[in-house]
């Protein structure tokens, strides 16, 4: 029988937790403002700290050296020690993107400032690739305001440097099953031309074992079924990756880009479980082989104008055209339960074949005009047109029942942005400055297949947006911000989709997935307001709290088809929800710390604590889309003094906890603890070895799902073994 764990009642609110901190006087003057950036430049930690402090907007840039500490063979694995992100899955091999706990579409991801397509995996972007990472805790009115807990932007590598030539070749194993990586650079000046070029090689081989419990009971909440599963995953893939870059200066006013990305990935992957009867009806089938191959490429590029006017101001105008095609291939061989592997021991032999296209061309325009002194308008568009087709071939051959009667799916669907916007940047005073924005967006999206009717969906919102910043008087780095701004997240295409997905093994915790073309956006309003200290040196103290009040939540609704005695999961509009928490961040030097000479130790901390609650579902422990409540970090860098060394190492913790999906159904997942370690050797001018070492603790991942109702339930327990990953790269300056 199921039972959710009871918590304690807690009431958190923004006005509650506010506290007032008086900060010390200091005699330096506050530095005046940048100019508006007009071309990307390589950010390193200090550069990054000065732009977060000088900026209007609240956010995070996470630079260079920050990407590449690590050894990390993911984008993944490096922003799960960014404040406020956190990364489902099992450490060291990517997995979905959180900030604040919430993903499932809740945090945008941008790259090169522009929404990716449906589909698009950023773990095939390795972190020597791209430049910096931008992390945006409030919108702006030139950006997609899809970004209900935040907005996370990819920037990939386009600043050019005379005469660079990096080379860096990293080795790795997991399981023993060893990881190739190889990263090149290069980069000229020459006049008016420039151009950067950075390349990647990636291969990667894992292994996975896991174990699965099921357990049924009755409506008396006695057992009544038990099947135990072992099974091992096996994972191998190969990819290719491209950054160009090419810009030309055309005259002191004008700037021409042209940059893209292109990749190709191949890969296969192997399952195979072995499964046990502990008591009651045997399953449908037995044990299970499966085994599968991918093979995709992605190609994006983007020409960009940049005008300098002859008085003041500046427009921008960018053109992005983007494809990408992924093949996949599986095949699924299920035994008879209890027979031995054999040809007429075969209950079940599917073989599947799908295709997936994307295609798309987007269009923007900003127009800059300092229109008053001390005020900084700007206004644009920006647009996009996109279109997405699956082809999906399936063949049953059964043993034991019928075959289904046509399980061949095709698709297509167009996606139709269009958004316009204004926002002016104004210097009030020295020391205060406000951003205000408003951002109309609307998404068309149209979708056609041979299991459906034709499904249309339109929908719009108006986005207002103020953000402003306050240099505390006779201090040189205390400010407060605060932000509101009202945010929303579109339904995805295949949430609109009315075909059906069937599941190997139909059940209450495995259902059958449906779209629901009547879905409507989700609506937010959120507040943001963040007390900052910055130290000399590059440190920082800062706490931000934070609130959304979310209108028409889309959830998961499970219900059992009596026509098809078939479980089904369907997406609807649920009513309202509300988030809330607290962001901690700490970093500086032991010396300063201390007050006095010591090691030189660079540190930082950081934590956050998360709340949420759907009013339609009952609590406890109802939160928004399984919401990671707690997560922190601690680590540390040490440089001996005289010495060519570098020493890192970082602890972090993310707690989930228990979740209530609805009436009837919960979740667990464990504890998470992940400790990673590197050395780096700087060997001579030119030439560093890395060394690193993650998820050295590996702990086994633990999660549970279960389903009660009135006739008995249905509970999971699933057991992922994870393992240390180990690390050696060497970096050259040729």
């Amino acid at each position: 029988m199921i039972r959710f764990k009871p918590r304690c009642p807690l009431v958190v609110s923004l006005l509650s937790t506010l506290c007032v901190v008086a900060p010390p006087r200091a005699l330096a003057q506050v530095p005046a403002r940048p100019p508006a950036e007009l071309e990307a430049v390589v950010v390193s930690s200090t550069d990054a700290q000065a732009e977060r402090r000088n900026s209007t907007a609240s956010k995070i840039v996470v630079g260079q050296d920050e990407l590449v500490r690590y050894g990390d063979a993911s984008i993944a694995d490096v922003l799960r020690r960014v404040p406020g992100v956190t990364i489902e899955g099992v450490p060291g091999r990517g997995g979905e993107i959180r900030m604040r706990g919430l993903g499932n579409g809740y945090t945008q991801i941008l790259l090169n400032g522009e929404p990716t397509a449906q589909g698009f995996s950023l773990d095939g972007i390795a972190p020597g690739l791209i430049e910096r990472v931008e992390i945006s805790r409030t919108a702006t009115a030139d950006r997609s305001n899809q970004a209900v807990a935040g907005t996370i932007n990819i920037v990939l590598k386009q600043a050019a440097r005379k005469g660079q030539r990096d080379l860096k070749a990293a080795v790795a194993t997991d399981r023993g099953q060893p990881s190739t990586n190889l990263d090149l650079q290069l980069s000229e000046r020459d006049g008016t031309l420039s151009y950067s070029l950075a390349g990647s090689l990636r291969s990667q081989k894992s292994v996975v074992p896991s174990a699965i419990l099921l357990k049924g009971s009755d409506a008396q909440g006695q057992a009544r079924s038990g099947l135990g599963t072992r099974r091992e995953d096996l994972f191998e893939a190969y990819t290719a990756s491209l950054t160009p870059r090419l810009g030309w200066n055309l005259g002191p006013r004008d700037n021409l880009v042209a940059d893209g990305f292109a990749s190709y990935q191949r890969g296969r992957a192997a399952i195979s479980d072995e499964r046990t009867l502990l008591f009651g009806p045997p399953p449908l089938y037995g044990n299970n082989d499966f085994s599968q191959s991918i093979e995709g490429e992605t190609l994006r590029g983007r020409l960009s104008w940049n005008h300098s006017f002859e008085s003041e101001g500046s427009f921008e105008l960018k053109l992005g055209l983007n494809r990408a095609h992924r093949q996949l291939r599986n095949r699924r061989m299920s035994l008879l339960p209890g027979d031995e592997f054999g040809i007429d021991a075969l209950a079940l032999d599917r073989r599947v074949s799908s295709a997936a296209s994307d295609s798309g061309a987007t269009l923007s325009g900003k127009l800059r005009v300092p229109y008053r002194e001390g005020h900084n308008l700007a206004l644009g568009l920006d647009g996009e047109h996109s279109r997405r087709s699956e082809d999906r071939l399936q063949r049953d051959v059964l043993f034991t029942v019928e075959p289904p009667e046509d399980l061949d799916q095709a698709y297509s669907a167009t996606v139709r942005r269009l958004a316009l916007f204004i926002q002016d940047e104004w210097d009030v005073t020295p020391r205060w400055s406000v951003y205000t924005g408003l951002r109309r967006e609307t998404i068309e999206t149209r979708s056609r297949g041979n299991s459906m009717d034709d499904a249309r969906n339109s929908s719009g919102i108006l986005s207002p947006i103020l953000q402003t910043v306050w240099k505390l008087p006779d201090t040189q780095g205390d400010q407060i911000r605060l932000g509101v701004s009202r945010t929303y997240r579109a339904p995805t295409t295949r949430d609109l989709l009315a075909r059906p997905v069937r599941q190997y093994d139909n059940s209450p915790t495995s259902p059958d997935t449906q779209g629901n073309p009547d879905l409507r956006p989700e609506r937010a309003w959120g507040v943001d307001l963040a007390f900052e200290r910055h130290l000399a040196g590059g440190g920082l103290l800062s706490a931000n709290l934070f609130a959304r009040q979310v209108e028409d939540v889309i959830q998961q609704a499970l219900f059992h088809a009596a026509d098809t005695g078939r479980w089904t999961s369907r997406p609807i509009n649920n009513g309202d929800a509300r988030i809330r928490g607290i962001e901690l961040e700490a970093k500086g030097t032991l010396a300063g710390l201390l007050g006095r000479k010591s090691p030189a130790v660079d540190l930082r901390a950081n934590l956050v604590r998360s709340w949420s609650e759907v009013a339609a579902v009952p609590g406890p422990d109802n939160r928004l889309a399984q919401q990671t409540p707690f997560s922190a970090n601690l680590g540390f860098d040490w440089r001996p003094e005289g010495q060519a060394l570098t020493l890192g190492a970082s602890l972090g913790v993310v707690r989930s906890g228990w979740t209530r999906l609805s009436e009837n159904e919960c979740a667990h997942a464990s504890l998470k603890r992940n400790l990673d370690i590197y050395a780096l050797w700087k060997l001579d001018a030119k030439t560093q070895l890395r060394l690193a070492g993650s998820n050295l603790l590996h702990q086994d991942q633990l999660a549970y799902r279960g389903y009660q109702d009135a006739d008995g339930g249905l509970e999971q327990f699933t057991t992922v073994r994870s393992a240390a990953i180990y690390r050696l790269s060497l970096e050259l300056k040729l």
